[in-house]
């Protein structure tokens, strides 16, 4: 149910925006207490545990595309340099 919600919150304005007003400060209370307004019942744990995850996944994305941007930059630098000799 965490993750639903973490989704709900990147396709719903409204929900973005109802989030971005609680106080940081006062913990995830207040996000629990949002979520549940929105349909999504879950607990502080439970969204603790989808944000572990919902990063995890981020994190392997990135590294990813960061190995793939590598990969494509040494080949291009590859083909690029001049032989010796020439």
């Amino acid at each position: 149910m965490g993750l639903r919600f973490l989704a709900a919150v990147r396709r719903d304005q409204s929900l973005r925006e109802r989030l971005a007003r609680l106080d940081p400060d006062a913990g995830l209370g207040p996000v629990v207490a949002l979520a549940a307004e929105a349909g999504f019942g879950l607990s502080a744990e439970e969204l603790r545990a989808a944000f572990v995850y919902d990063w995890g996944l981020r994190r392997a994305h990135y590294v990813r595309e960061r190995a793939a941007a590598e990969r494509a930059a040494t080949a291009v630098a590859v083909v690029h340099t001049p032989r010796s000799g020439m």
